[in-house]
């Protein structure tokens, strides 16, 4: 898959609601659901990992449960080399663990289907949003 058909599969989500733990284009998704769907879209396989988990989660737990199951499935990259099609990771608050995902552009915006909107949206990849990822992958199978 190329960074093109990622960004342009992401991109057809765009205004999908935001439901937990949903995975499905057109209806509904959550930040992880829209990374496991453009994979699955594209290659097939949707990461048939252990995807229960509750809404809060990160606001209980200390561990980096988001970035442990990211690297089961994706390729770890250093933030300041993801680029177009890549995954970023963000943490909203020092002491709370990643738990936010999006889909880097090569338009310098990030996909993702974010709680506080109530859909998947393309936004700005400004400051804020670059203070606050925290870790990178890329799709095993992206070119």
């Amino acid at each position: 898959m190329t960074r093109e058909e990622i960004v342009r599969e992401a991109r057809l989500w765009i205004g999908c609601k935001w439901t937990h733990q949903a995975s499905v284009r057109g209806v509904a998704c959550d930040c992880v659901g829209l990374i496991r769907g453009v994979h699955e879209r594209l290659t097939g396989d949707a990461f048939t990992g252990d995807y229960d988990y509750p809404a809060t989660w990160h606001l209980f737990k200390e561990d980096e449960k988001l970035y442990q199951e990211c690297k089961k499935y994706l390729a770890e990259i250093p933030v300041k080399e993801a680029g177009a099609g890549d995954i970023l990771l963000f943490g909203f608050r020092e002491r709370f663990p990643a738990h936010h995902m999006a889909i880097l552009t090569e338009d310098a915006t990030i996909i993702h289907s974010y709680m506080d909107v109530g859909r998947v949206v393309e936004t700005p990849y400004n400051e804020e949003w670059q203070q606050m990822a925290r870790f990178a992958f890329r799709y095993r199978e992206a070119e």
